[in-house]
């Protein structure tokens, strides 16, 4: 109701005797009258000597969120959005119109990602490569390679299912 016209909010920060506030003057957008807020990313630029190990800091930290995101899918206490590469690549053009660093950010979670998924010990993926070594290192003898190949291959065949299937959903998403 008050499209292009400026709007005073106050704004309590804090609590107890620490508490302030706060008078914030917000201009609704002329054509719709919408105000929106967002997070803000603070980004500190650092010397490559301590670069480093903070993005090392940040990378465990993204595989650890991302480990309790799947931990949580699977436990069903959260609902999964998936997405095929019609919907990552919808995500990428968007990231990369907010920015090079929004844009960089994505790719870096998009890559923890698919390392995490790619060590699901899953037939297809290494991660069930790894399970098979680990018998192999257990009981020194080898799998039998026609069973193994069986397998990897029926884990493929179910992982292109899913991927079509996801990328149903995208294609639908747009669609709508």
């Amino acid at each position: 109701s008050h499209a292009g016209e400026p709007i005073s909010f106050e704004v309590s920060r804090g609590e107890g005797a620490s508490a302030e506030t706060l008078v914030l003057q917000v201009t609704p957008q002329a054509k719709d009258g919408k105000v929106g807020f967002g997070p803000s990313k603070i980004v500190h630029r650092r010397g490559a000597l301590q670069a480093i190990p903070d993005a090392f800091r940040a990378t465990n930290g993204n595989l650890a969120a991302q480990l309790a995101g799947f931990a949580s899918i699977f436990a069903r206490k959260q609902g999964a959005e998936l997405s095929g590469p019609i919907g990552i690549a919808q995500e990428l053009v968007r990231g990369a119109r907010a920015g090079i660093e929004r844009f960089l950010e994505l790719v870096w979670a998009i890559s923890v990602g698919l390392a995490v998924l790619n060590l699901l010990p899953f037939p297809g993926l290494d991660g069930s490569r790894l399970v098979f070594l680990g018998y192999e290192l257990v009981t020194r003898r080898r799998v039998n390679e026609r069973v193994e190949g069986l397998i990897h291959t029926g884990g493929f065949v179910v992982l292109l299912v899913l991927i079509l299937a996801v990328s149903f959903g995208d294609v639908a998403r747009l669609l709508r």
